[in-house]
């Protein structure tokens, strides 16, 4: 992608101002850059590395600021709820982050584009160059704009929910590339409370 591409992706993610040599960097996986040995661009895994840093501390300042009342294992549960990788890769797939990452073509041939590992890798990435290029303060916002209803809810109701829909797409997507249909075969209830019932198609 050339520059303009990365300015428009800087842009969808409400972040025009970040170093684009930075961002491309944030989604270029090890296997990308050892296939094109170049030495223009290196691996995202010292990014991911003091994303997490950076990440651990936000929601850690966040708890305990905007928790008073929880001991210290609540905290420590919940952070832990929302700093794990499926966690991560849910947000990074509401971000579409998947669409951006730099693969090896073996990698891209399995699967790679949809895998949590890589999604939740690219989503520390991406913090991490925000630290670096933007500072603190702008970190905090993306991460609490983004993570914001997880944090809600693991402080109101205990273990987030286990998100079925999308690690059945991870599954379909890693092992074909594709995408199933999601079909809603039927409606029951009042207007405010239905309850639906839907099917996966895939392959048909």
């Amino acid at each position: 992608m050339d520059p303009v591409q990365w300015q428009n992706i800087a842009d969808r993610l409400g972040l025009p101002d970040i170093d684009l040599h930075l961002l491309r960097q944030a989604f270029a996986h090890s296997s990308y850059v050892r296939e094109h040995q170049t030495e223009e661009i290196h691996s995202n895994e010292r990014l991911e590395f003091l994303g997490d840093v950076v990440l651990d501390l936000i929601i850690a300042e966040h708890l305990y600021t905007e928790a008073p009342d929880l001991a210290e294992g609540q905290l420590t549960r919940i952070k832990a709820q929302i700093v794990q990788e499926r966690t991560l890769a849910q947000v990074a797939r509401q971000l579409k982050l998947g669409e951006y990452l730099l693969l090896s073509h073996g990698e891209e041939d399995s699967g790679g584009r949809y895998k949590s590992k890589l999604l939740a890798d690219a989503l520390e990435a991406l913090i991490g160059a925000i630290y670096v290029c933007l500072g603190l303060e702008i970190a905090r916002e993306f991460v609490l704009d983004n993570f914001g209803p997880l944090l809600a809810e693991g402080q109101s109701s205990g273990p987030l929910p286990y998100d079925h829909k999308s690690h059945l797409q991870e599954l379909i997507q890693a092992h074909t590339k594709q995408t199933p249909a999601y079909i809603t075969v039927a409606a029951n209830g009042p207007p405010h409370d239905r309850t639906f019932i839907a099917e996966v198609r895939f392959g048909c």
